[in-house]
């Protein structure tokens, strides 16, 4: 055998038995530079340190050889050597560092040789740049330091032996970077005996990689593997992280530790993966397992946490916890096994501390042990998961991914800030500490069949709750064609208080959930469910109650459940509205579905509507006929005309400011509502020109910009909702006068405007809504003036008009926050006038001569709409009451100043049924010019 050893104080090993003696002198030394201190000893190339005045000591059992194999230097300084054989071993040690690159040490020798021992009793450290080479037994830090680094694309085969990284109580570090490959590797053996050995392994970057046939980490002592950045450890059969503890053996302490960290970073194992012992036998060995950043785990069979007795195992996905919380990286194995009895006092944990938002863990968790989730991220299991332990959620959300991704074997605490969610898929557990946000998640799932009703979370032991919030979820079942909502049932005794809301995702035909229960009972119900703030559906408002004194079918008292009602009256009725005594029984032709009596719940005749509804509808009146002019607005004269000077055209442009408050109903008389509304129009004639001598034609064109704000309150439940619309409007007007000449007789207008408007909606306690509306109105009016008297100061006039608006402006499909879709109907109302106007043309005598004249008039008109103003909320209509005919009355003023400026005024009063009516102001100024 032949040794190469590096050293000072240190004893050298060389087969001598057939040596002939050793030379005086060096021959044929290598061109490399001398290392000092390292010892190269093969066959006759051997510097005793008599050559540099030191004295050479050898014991043999005859005097020229040595026979025991060793060779016993005080000192020795060797010039560099290259191996001779694929068994030469290597010891590196006392400080020394060789470099192996292209550069240094490349001789066919260090290419294959056989053991490699770096670090033992004194440092030695190896850094290998860009080469090959093949070993066979590897050991670093054999009761000393010992570095071995890997770099440059660098590659070591084990050829099927072992590699050892800190034993004997020494410290081994192996990194292994930018490409570098260790392979061929029998056992990778990091941490190993005794107690005070640690070891290191580091993979890291894009193609680094080691790989072993089997791999333990803190066998009997401290082991880290750090796999980062890309970089990949492979491991063909088992793995072990903390192995033998000091319960089974006093100079052991199997502490085992591997962090799997960035994008592509992998650790992959050909069967199972254990952490913490070996087998049952008492064993404190600690494993841990730390995966963030997107490294990934991939374990073809399963990991085993907790299988020694008194051992310690974990898992943290993301962060450690107490520390910062880290992305999470990815676990693929089919199965996790805490611990395999509960027996064992073991502890086994699987940690989630990251910040990821959709984290999925797919595989099945089973066993004793606990999972707590104390990240801020979201993580959802979606395996089949039957772990017996607790699980805690003290931040972050923790989501059920599948119907058994929540154990029901294990008791589950949500602090206050974490969230517990379903989901969509009714699940069991064990109990509940609610301090947190329990909600039932996204919709119902709808599957080939619905195994249930209703979603639900089935508790089977105690349920308690410190505040807690409880969020309920409604959807449309397509399968039965009915409405369902989640429920909480719970086998034994609720306590504490909890806050509950209810959702409702995405059906468009929700109707009615009266009297659903939502929380079901069968122990002691001790625990109180409050409503926080509203529970809406659809055009419905919910209160949620206790049932009544009285047994149910399943034998329970009702009085133990919790149910939603939305017949029901509110206990404080200090708020009442405008007209408390305007509650209308609603219309034959338009009613709503009632909901069928539920037994044990006491209801009244009516459901309760949301005051949102009144926001939307007076959105949309508003909409459509904040923008709606009539030819004397724009003019502000009474008469068809404007004054001509004799020049051959006239230039005009007008101002109309309109305020004005509307007060209307619902068609079920529960919702009162008000709005108020500011318009500014702005306008002029493009074009005026006659086909004839009489007749006179004017184009124009005109915009204008407008606000209403809402307020609707609710004669039952009380809430209230405030709806605002703002907007523009732009088009053109066309007017044709026949007789210009006598100032009187017929006349015709029209307009045309395109509407785009923003709309908000904010129900008290509930989410802001926003909106658009948009679309085009447009007008056909006519009118023939007459006049009565002729007096030389004054002249009465007797005017019948007609006009037809067709109202275009319809809102997008609106989806809230809450889940209700709200939809525009009734579009394209076809709204009608039929009226006459009276009024009076005159002059004082000291403004004779000035060209200023006063028409004072008074106006009389019918009003009708083809269509009711209507809006569904989840195909629950409501609409406008008493809209259909109106009855309008307006006077007012209309002034020439001077032949250069008009003024008008007006008050105009609308009347209608079931307490609608309309009160409006009109300011317009026009110039000529």
């Amino acid at each position: 055998m032949n040794v190469i050893q590096s050293g000072m104080n240190n004893t050298s090993c060389v087969d001598m038995k057939n040596s002939p003696p050793l030379p005086a002198s060096i021959k044929s030394l290598s061109p490399l530079p001398v290392i000092p201190g390292l010892l190269l000893a093969t066959s006759g190339l051997i510097a005793p340190t008599s050559l540099l005045a030191e004295a050479v000591r050898c014991e043999s059992e005859l005097a020229t050889y040595c026979t025991e194999k060793k060779l016993k230097a005080a000192n020795y300084v060797m010039a560099t050597w290259t191996p001779t054989t694929p068994d030469s071993s290597v010891l590196i040690n006392n400080n020394t560092q060789v470099i192996l690159s292209a550069e240094e040490n490349d001789e066919q020798g260090w290419r294959e040789f056989g053991s490699l021992t770096v670090g033992k009793g004194t440092t030695g450290e190896l850094t290998i740049t860009g080469r090959t080479i093949k070993s066979s037994v590897g050991t670093i830090g054999d009761a000393a330091i010992g570095m071995v680094t890997l770099t440059k694309g660098a590659q070591w085969d084990l050829s099927g032996k072992n590699l050892f990284v800190g034993k004997n109580n020494g410290d081994g570090r192996l990194i292994v970077k930018e490409g570098s490959q260790i392979s061929s590797i029998g056992e990778l053996r990091i941490g190993e005996f005794y107690a005070e050995a640690k070891g290191m392994t580091t993979i890291e970057g894009a193609n680094s990689a080691v790989s072993s046939s089997w791999a333990v980490v803190g066998d009997q002592a401290e082991g880290r593997v750090d796999i980062l950045n890309g970089g990949q450890l492979s491991v063909y059969r088992h793995m072990n992280i903390g192995y033998v503890g000091k319960t089974l053996n006093a100079n052991r302490k199997g502490n085992g530790v591997v962090n799997i960290d960035g994008e592509n970073s992998l650790l992959e194992v050909g069967t199972s993966l254990i952490l913490g012992g070996f087998d049952v036998s008492p064993n404190d060995a600690r494993g841990e397992l730390n995966i963030s950043n997107g490294g990934k785990i991939k374990v073809a069979e399963k990991i085993r946490l907790g299988i020694g007795t008194g051992s310690t195992a974990t898992i943290n996905i993301g962060g450690k916890p107490g520390e910062a919380a880290q992305q999470a990286g990815d676990v693929e194995t089919p199965l996790i096994i805490l611990s395999d009895t509960n027996q064992n006092n073991s502890t086994a944990t699987l940690n989630f501390n990251h910040t990821s938002d959709d984290y999925t863990l797919r595989t099945a968790i089973k066993g004793y042990g606990n999972v707590n989730h104390c990240g801020p991220g979201t993580t959802l299991l979606s395996g089949d998961n039957r772990y017996n332990g607790n699980t805690h959620i003290s931040r972050g959300t923790l989501r059920a991914g599948s119907g058994t991704g929540f154990s029901p074997s294990s008791d589950f605490t949500v602090a206050q800030g974490a969230t517990l969610e379903l989901n969509g898929y009714s699940q069991t557990i064990q109990s509940l500490q609610l301090d947190g946000t329990l909600s039932f998640g996204g919709p119902l799932p709808n599957r080939d069949i619905l195994a249930m009703s209703s979603n639900v979370l089935m508790v089977r032991g105690d349920y308690t709750s410190d505040n807690g919030l409880l969020i309920l979820n409604t959807a449309q079942d397509q399968v039965q064609q009915k409405p369902v909502v989640n429920q909480l049932s719970v086998s034994g005794n609720t306590a504490g208080t909890t806050r509950v809301v209810l959702k409702e995702l995405g059906s468009v035909t929700l109707g009615d959930l009266n009297g659903a229960r939502v929380v079901q009972v069968a122990g002691d119900s001790a625990g109180e469910f409050a409503a926080q703030n509203r529970l809406v559906a659809g055009a419905y408002d919910y209160a949620l109650l206790r049932g009544v004194e009285s047994e149910n079918d399943d034998g329970i008292v009702d009085s133990n459940h919790w149910y939603l009602v939305n017949t029901w009256a509110p206990v404080d009725d200090t708020d009442p509205v405008d007209d408390p005594d305007h509650i209308i029984e609603p219309k034959e032709d338009e009613q709503a579905p009632l909901p069928a009596p539920t037994p044990g719940i006491e209801r009244s005749s009516a459901v309760v509507m949301r005051p949102e509804m009144g926001a939307y509808l007076a959105n949309k009146r508003a909409a459509n006929t904040l923008f709606a002019t009539r030819l004397h607005d724009r003019l502000g004269e009474t008469q068809y005309i404007d004054p001509i000077t004799g020049e051959a055209r006239v230039t005009s442009m007008w101002l109309r400011n309109v305020g004005g408050h509307t007060r209307f109903h619902d068609r079920t008389g529960q919702l009162s509502s008000q709005n108020h509304r500011y318009v500014v129009q702005i306008g002029g004639d493009l074009a005026q020109w006659s086909s004839g001598l009489e007749d006179r034609w004017h184009l124009g064109v005109m915009t204008g910009y407008a606000n209403s704000q809402s307020n609707t309150r609710s004669a039952l439940s009380h809430y209230r909702a405030d709806g605002t619309i703002s907007g523009y409007s732009a088009g053109l007007y066309a007017t044709w006068y026949a007789d210009n000449a006598a100032k009187e007789g017929t006349w015709i207008d029209a307009w045309v405007l395109y509407n785009w408007l923003d709309n908000t909606v904010r129900g008290e306690s509930l989410a802001e809504e926003h909106y658009r509306s948009k679309g085009m109105t447009a007008s056909l009016e006519m009118g023939h003036t007459v006049k009565l008297v002729e007096q030389p100061q004054m002249s009465y006039w007797l005017q019948p008009q007609a006009q037809l608006i067709w109202m275009g402006v319809s809102a997008d499909d609106h989806l809230e926050d809450n889940g209700t879709w709200v939809r525009d109907k009734g579009k394209g109302n076809l709204h009608s006038r039929l009226g006459v106007k009276a009024f009076m043309q005159g002059y004082s005598i000291r403004d004779e001569g000035k060209n200023r004249l006063f028409q004072p008039f008074v106006e009389m008109n019918w009003l009708h709409n083809t269509r009711n103003d209507t809006v569904l909320m989840n195909e629950i209509s409501g609409s406008v009451d008493g809209a259909k005919n109106i009855a309008e009355l307006r006077t007012g003023v209309e002034a020439k100043i001077n032949w250069r400026m008009h003024l008008w005024g007006n008050i105009g009063q609308q009347i209608g049924s079931d307490g609608f009516s309309d009160t409006q102001a009109v300011l317009g100024l026009k110039v000529l010019f």
